[in-house]
């Protein structure tokens, strides 16, 4: 029987989309309303690949929103000591390194910890991504659809500014048969809205 290739990814792609959902939906399902003072964040970042034995590295800047989930207001996992917010998240960013560029969008859920009284966030999160080109810096990403999860910290410098460090992993999980990926620390400057 003739299989082809594409097709295969396409409905893995769509199965991962709606796993994806259906886990952002599940959790939105065990979770209590919790006020969050923050509402809408929006912030820019400056960032670098972490891959210095690639060549020369060029800087790496987008935007990044993340708010409250449509239509449930900000959820909290009460049932967990220091409770995190799940949140939506987003970005696009331009990637550079040597002469080469791609743009990366984000799109999925966040866990977002408030410590210190909220003078410090602590968020991570795993999100399904695509990117401009399947090349970058001579790394084979092997397609346009990606996976990126990321680790941030910040901390409030006024009311409504934050400043914050964050490192991200961008990859497909191996859904094509290249898989070399690339890493970005970032730093950002968040404003609430």
């Amino acid at each position: 029987m003739w299989h082809n290739p594409r097709n295969c990814r396409s409905r893995l792609i769509a199965r991962t989309a709606l796993v994806a959902l259906g886990l952002t939906t599940a959790l939105n399902s065990v979770i209590a309303k919790a006020d969050d003072p923050d509402g809408i964040v929006v912030s820019t970042h400056l960032g670098t690949t972490l891959e210095p034995n690639l060549g020369d590295d060029g800087p790496s800047f987008g935007v990044s929103i993340h708010g409250p989930l449509l239509g449930n207001g900000n959820r909290r996992l009460d049932w967990i000591p220091w409770a995190p917010s799940l949140r939506v998240t987003g970005s696009l960013s331009r990637v550079r390194r040597d002469d080469d560029a791609l743009t990366l969008a984000t799109l999925g859920p966040m866990l977002r910890w408030s410590l210190n009284g909220g003078e410090t966030t602590v968020r991570l999160s795993v999100r399904p991504s695509f990117v401009s080109r399947s090349t970058l810096g001579g790394r084979d990403l092997g397609g346009p659809f990606q996976f990126t999860s990321g680790i941030a910290v910040s901390r409030a410098i006024s009311q409504r500014w934050r400043l914050g460090v964050g490192l991200q992993h961008s990859s497909n999980a191996r859904l094509y048969d290249a898989n070399e990926g690339f890493n970005l620390v970032t730093i950002a400057l968040e404003h609430s809205l």
